[in-house]
């Protein structure tokens, strides 16, 4: 059917949904929460491909395909680009919730410009591995997008810890950095996190480890904000990285 020319915000809630169908040049915002995409990751990119004007994406829950298929997550080294990675040049907040298959397929496939703000929310897959394809992609999907230039030589100054809420035994992390020591850039980073405990040697740990290596993320804070109660082994991490810490500032009880 034809799609109004003055559109500009689609929100979709429990829908399937062909993007195709829905595809308006105008759009400049788009909410896919907890609905059922039907095709490949190629033929939803490509959607989005089309829709230069897009400033706001947020995509919660949903699914591609069928709700049992697999999707398959490209995995690139940090320092390649993807000949099908789709560069969305108006876009200025992306939201990304779902399980780490779905986050980490989508993010593998979008060329971020530094100037985006970006959140991610990573549901528990109680099989997912310490060190998976989805796991790698991610972090290889993440070191892109603080490689861009706006971070060359830019950092957050504040990083806060708080808890998000999560299925029976499992643990969760929220990470929100702000304060970016340049001028242009996003006002924040966030993104959270869980996984089926918070051993020495669990998943958790070696996420959190892996995240806090990423430069932006460690170089520049000075404020450390603890809002939740975390076992000693996850503290290390930002004391291990964090080497220009000033202040501590806990309201749980931190250890």
């Amino acid at each position: 059917g034809t799609i109004p020319p003055l559109l500009r915000s689609l929100e979709l809630i429990s829908c399937s949904v062909t993007t195709r169908a829905v595809l308006s040049t105008s759009i400049e915002s788009l909410t896919l929460n907890d609905c059922q995409v039907p095709g490949s990751i190629d033929m939803f990119m490509d959607s989005l491909s089309r829709m230069p004007s897009l400033r706001t994406l947020r995509w919660t829950k949903s699914v591609l395909g069928e709700r049992s298929s697999t999707v398959r997550v490209p995995v690139v080294e940090p320092s390649k680009r993807l000949s099908r990675s789709v560069e969305l040049p108006s876009l200025r907040v992306l939201t990304v919730h779902g399980n780490m298959t779905h986050v980490a397929a989508i993010l593998s496939l979008l060329k971020l410009s530094g100037n985006v703000s970006l959140s991610i929310y990573v549901d528990c897959v109680p099989n997912d591995r310490p060190y998976g394809d989805s796991q790698r992609a991610l972090h290889a999907a993440l070191e892109s997008y603080f490689n861009n230039d706006v971070y060359s030589n830019a950092g957050y100054q504040t990083l806060t810890i708080s808890r998000l809420e999560s299925p029976a035994n499992t643990t969760s992390l929220h990470l929100s950095a702000a304060s970016l020591d340049v001028e242009s850039g996003p006002v924040s980073f966030d993104i959270g996190f869980c996984f089926p405990d918070d051993s020495p040697s669990s998943p958790l740990c070696a996420f959190i480890d892996r995240m806090m290596k990423l430069s932006p993320l460690h170089s520049a804070v000075t404020t450390l904000l603890v809002k939740c109660s975390i076992s000693i082994y996850s503290w290390v991490p930002f004391f291990k990285y964090c080497m220009q810490l000033e202040t501590v500032v806990m309201h749980g009880l931190g250890v």
